[in-house]
């Protein structure tokens, strides 16, 4: 199953994927408002774009979402950046033409312990063990060649800033975007019935979403 992954990268983009404008749309057909761009003295398209972002942060700082990508080493370098939105890694792979040799994964308290008994030393043929500290990977010994590194990791949900953005959540979780979204909305705009009904929807969506996919303390 780990060498299909490699063979097809796990990715969750699709032709479902939404962007935030899109969002927008949702949110003001939810409280029975027109969708403007501005001009509106209660809420315009800024202040929707604010709850989706404000949503999409929220909703992707409570998950892990499951992802694979490709590190490529270089020589006498140590160190590589997985995913800024790192959480936890499951697996590092060596991929060797057709096939991906797994590496040790250890704290990186013990890589470090290793790292100063042993001292310096670069790559012979193979790597010993890795360890992840925040947002990277560390290899020993040290790479001395190119290599393809496949990491399989959790990270947090991405986030967005403008209304052109697109969410790269998991289409799983639109549902909790868009109920959260309105939530908000409805809030600001003082429609606290629908602010409690939507809120109450997102609910749900958050335990069910708390199911599928790896929860962040």
């Amino acid at each position: 199953m780990v060498l299909l992954l490699l063979i097809c990268p796990v990715t969750w983009a699709s032709d479902t994927l939404r962007t935030v404008s899109e969002y927008g749309h949702r949110v003001f057909n939810n409280l029975n408002m027109a969708d403007t761009l501005n001009g509106s003295d209660r809420f315009d398209s800024t202040d929707a774009q604010r709850c989706i972002r404000d949503a999409v942060g929220e909703i992707g700082a409570k998950i892990g979402v499951p992802k694979v990508t490709s590190i490529a080493t270089t020589d006498k370098t140590m160190s590589y950046e997985v995913d800024e939105y790192l959480v936890e890694v499951d697996g590092v792979l060596i991929k060797k033409n057709r096939f991906s040799k797994p590496i040790l994964l250890v704290s990186f308290d013990k890589f470090l312990e290793a790292y100063v008994q042993q001292g310096i030393s670069y790559d012979t043929g193979s790597y010993s063990y890795c360890a992840v500290h925040g947002d990277s990977l560390y290899l020993y010994p040290i790479p001395a060649r190119v290599d393809t590194i496949n990491v399989i990791y959790w990270a947090r949900g991405d986030n967005v800033s403008t209304f052109a953005d697109t969410v790269t959540l998991p289409y799983k979780l639109y549902p909790a975007v868009e109920y959260l979204a309105t939530a908000k909305a409805a809030g600001i705009i003082k429609k606290y019935d629908d602010a409690k009904y939507y809120r109450n929807l997102y609910d749900l969506e958050e335990k069910y979403f708390q199911f599928l996919f790896r929860g962040i303390k």
